[in-house]
Formats: structure tokens, C-alpha cells, sequence
């Protein structure tokens, strides 16, 4: 890769590296349901990111556009993953009282 392309490698490098920090703080502080959808992102973005490689080495022979275009497509994925996750830790951090159905808080049941 040569010219902007080295920039745009490693933006591409930067983002998913941010990706990879915000999957690791999901999975260590998210919980039930939400824990199962971070794991799934998880897995749709590495799914992603080898049938990038494969396309890139097996189906093209280092072919430089289909480089670019797996790289931009990941890259993309890889924002929005990070979206995504971001707004399931910032709604998992708002957790509301316990109230029943008068709209009063529930006293707690310690025993």
C-alpha cells in the first residue's frame, strides 16, 4: 500500500485496536442478555475479518483493490460494532429501582 493508503491502513489499524478495548470492557462488565449480544458482535466482527483475509490471500492472490475494499468493509464494521457496544455499556451502567405497580420502590428482601 502507497500514498493515502498508508494513512487509511492505519486509521483501519487504530479503529479496530479502540474495537477490541471496548469488546474487552463489554464482555468483563455487561450481564446476562446483553453479555450474550457483546459475544455475538464479537463473533460476527471475527467471522467479518477472515472472510476479509480469505478473500484478500485465497481468492484474489494479494489482489490490492480487493485488499482495500476488505479493509474498508471491516473498518466500517468495526465502527459501528463499536457503536454499538458503547450504547450497551452506558445503558447497563442505568439501572432503575425496583418499583411496583403504584410506582413505589420496593423495599429489599435480604432473607
Amino acid at each position: 500500500m502507497t500514498g493515502s493508503w498508508l494513512i487509511v491502513k492505519w486509521i483501519w489499524v487504530a479503529i479496530c485496536f479502540i474495537w477490541l478495548a471496548v469488546q474487552v470492557l463489554a464482555l468483563r462488565r455487561l450481564k446476562g442478555d446483553l453479555k450474550k449480544r457483546s459475544s455475538s458482535i464479537f463473533w460476527a466482527m471475527f467471522a467479518l475479518w477472515m472472510v476479509s483475509d480469505c478473500i484478500r490471500d485465497v481468492f484474489f492472490f494479494e489482489n490490492a483493490k480487493a485488499a482495500r475494499v476488505g479493509m474498508l468493509v471491516v473498518g466500517a464494521a468495526a465502527i459501528v460494532a463499536t457503536v454499538l457496544l458503547a450504547g450497551m455499556l452506558c445503558n447497563a451502567g442505568k439501572s432503575t429501582p425496583d418499583v411496583d405497580v403504584e410506582g413505589q420502590i420496593q423495599s429489599l428482601k435480604l432473607g
